[in-house]
């Protein structure tokens, strides 16, 4: 059974595509996303909602990520699964128009997002080191 949600947009960041005070629908837990598809997670802070295009899914391991990068050119970003919330889909009114839903990711978007991805793991492996030999050595605050 597939749960439906309703979110209200407030920020800019998806323009054309999605407007500012637009309502758009949320398909929760929905993993059947391609690049091209915009995407909808929590930030850090838990209580902000984000949706963006998806770049691509990446598996590490046993480790799934989500590789988005704003409409806008903003950088890149790496949503873990954990953040990860569903995909996004727009009014119906707005089905026939040319970048509905889906475009290619050009490949400017798909090095920002090998970078993101890099530095995103790199940082996760430098804090285990830092928590692992901060009681050791006395000096690392």
């Amino acid at each position: 059974m597939r749960e439906i949600e309703d979110l209200h947009i407030i920020g800019g960041s998806m323009e054309p595509v999605i407007s500012k005070n637009e309502t758009v629908f949320l398909e929760k837990g929905c993993l059947n996303v391609v690049p091209g598809d915009i995407i909808s997670y929590q930030t850090g802070c838990k209580t902000k909602i984000v949706a963006h295009r998806l770049i691509r899914k990446q598996k590490i391991g046993t480790r799934l990520y989500f590789l988005q990068c704003p409409e806008n050119g903003h950088s890149a970003g790496v949503v873990p699964a954990h953040r990860y919330l569903g995909k996004v889909w727009l009014d119906e009114k707005k089905k026939n128009l040319p970048n509905y839903q889906w475009r290619p990711i050009t490949k400017a978007e798909n090095d920002m997002a090998n970078a993101a991805l890099a530095k995103y793991l790199f940082r996760k492996v430098a804090r285990r080191v830092y928590h692992r030999l901060k009681d050791r050595i006395p000096f690392l605050p």
